[in-house]
């Protein structure tokens, strides 16, 4: 909101609140939404490689080449009976391939952000 001539002081700069600026608030959720993405359980070795953990039981570690995939986000492997869902608890990228990356999992019962 910008100050009228009557309030206005020289010298004075206005302050303005990013919470009230749609574009702010949009860019905000935006950054901070957690993804699903989805993977076909057939190409399992081709397009990404899932393993248990044997340093911590019901972790899984995944190696993947897709972009977008961030800490907290969720990973779907659908079959044809159905689906499993993983939460992303930490990422690695390879230095030599960005879009490479190697993550640690958690299974969940289904992503927060399904009914």
């Amino acid at each position: 909101m910008m100050p009228s001539l009557e309030t206005w002081q020289p010298g004075v700069v206005p302050r303005f609140s990013t919470m009230s600026n749609p574009f702010v608030v949009l860019l905000r959720g935006f950054r901070q939404r957690r993804k699903t993405h989805r993977f076909w359980a057939s190409d399992t070795g081709t397009d990404f490689e899932i393993d248990q953990a044997s340093t911590a039981e019901g972790e899984f570690y995944m190696t993947a080449q897709r972009w977008g995939v961030r800490s907290q986000d969720y990973i779907e492997i659908q079959d044809a009976a159905g689906s499993t869902c993983y939460q992303v608890l930490d990422i690695d990228h390879y230095s030599d391939r960005p879009d490479m990356w190697i993550a640690r999992l958690i299974p969940i019962d289904q992503p927060l952000d399904q009914p």
